[in-house]
């Protein structure tokens, strides 16, 4: 099982090759103007960035919700964050809108065909 996979079905954490983990991320639930929405997330540690860990846990994400029978994902992100909004685009999510999310301005993206 690959380490992406293996943070699919629940390790939470995506261990480097030496075992330190290096990012997590996955399937969550959040809200969406009080609707209930299937989110892509992942988080990456800094001195990770920039060597597709995020692009990985996205991918993946995305094919756990297929798996999974799911008609579509949200992913969000600041505007100020291009690293995430690319992570985003090469996911395949469109762009949908500006929201406030805890307070702050995101870009909401959404996926419903699910590759």
């Amino acid at each position: 099982m690959s380490a992406t996979r293996a943070l699919m079905v629940g390790a939470g954490r995506l261990p480097a090759p030496h075992g330190t983990p290096v990012g997590r991320g996955g399937l969550n639930i959040t809200f969406v103007d009080g609707r209930p929405e299937v989110e892509i997330g992942w988080a990456v540690a800094r001195e990770n960035w920039g060597r597709g860990i995020a692009t990985r846990i996205a991918m993946a994400s995305l094919e756990e919700a297929q798996r999974l029978g799911l008609h579509g994902v949200v992913a969000f992100s600041r505007p100020e964050n291009a690293a995430s909004l690319r992570v985003i685009e090469k996911a395949g999510l469109l762009r949908e809108r500006e929201i406030r999310h805890g307070g702050l301005p995101h870009i909401l993206f959404r996926a419903e065909a699910l590759p």
